[in-house]
């Protein structure tokens, strides 16, 4: 008798042990699905590719983010109105901390309108085109002509969607002023 009860604990103790596998293979998934849905990367995420190429053809990588100078990226658009209100912002504080950080535009339009656009804009950056757009926005999760402000340094990220008010120019400030501090 005692047998069968020690297999009968056995069985049901087998059977909760796969129950809990397969709901967390399955909320693992579901989780998956939920995060290539949302319209940015998260914070703690990893950017896993992208290859970036500029007038001149000089390139960068995702690589290039895991070098040791902080690095502040704009993501834009041209027809993008949110996009082309930051760009007095983007100038200043490009122009503010261009000794401590290096700042770069990602424009996600073609090659031609991009760089005629950054002549035609004056920017005090450099500008960049993904080499192969769609994968650019599929990997960066960029679903919308989104601006994207996102200041990167030693694996952590500031994200700024949209239009960048007064107070977001500030925090973005503070943030830049707070790991020059921190060196």
């Amino acid at each position: 008798m005692k047998r069968r009860e020690n297999t009968a604990i056995t069985l049901v103790i087998a059977v909760c042990i796969a129950f809990n596998v397969v709901t967390a293979a399955l909320f693992n998934h579901r989780l998956q699905k939920i995060r290539k849905n949302i319209p940015y990367l998260l914070e703690k995420e990893k950017i896993r590719y992208f290859h970036l190429v500029d007038r001149e053809g000089n390139v960068i990588n995702h690589n290039t983010l895991h070098e040791d100078t902080p690095r502040l990226i704009f993501i834009f658009s041209t027809p993008c109105n949110p996009c082309n209100k930051n760009l007095p912002f983007w100038n200043s504080v490009a122009g503010i901390f261009k000794k401590k950080v290096k700042t770069i535009g990602i424009i996600l339009d073609e090659p031609n309108s991009a760089f005629n656009f950054q002549e035609r804009s004056h920017l005090n950056f450099p500008v960049f085109v993904p080499e192969d757009i769609s994968r650019f926005r599929q990997e960066m999760r960029i679903h919308l002509n989104l601006a994207q402000t996102i200041f990167y340094a030693d694996g952590v990220r500031y994200l700024q969607l949209g239009v960048l008010e007064p107070e977001s120019v500030t925090t973005l400030c503070n943030v830049i002023k707070s790991h020059n501090r921190g060196e």
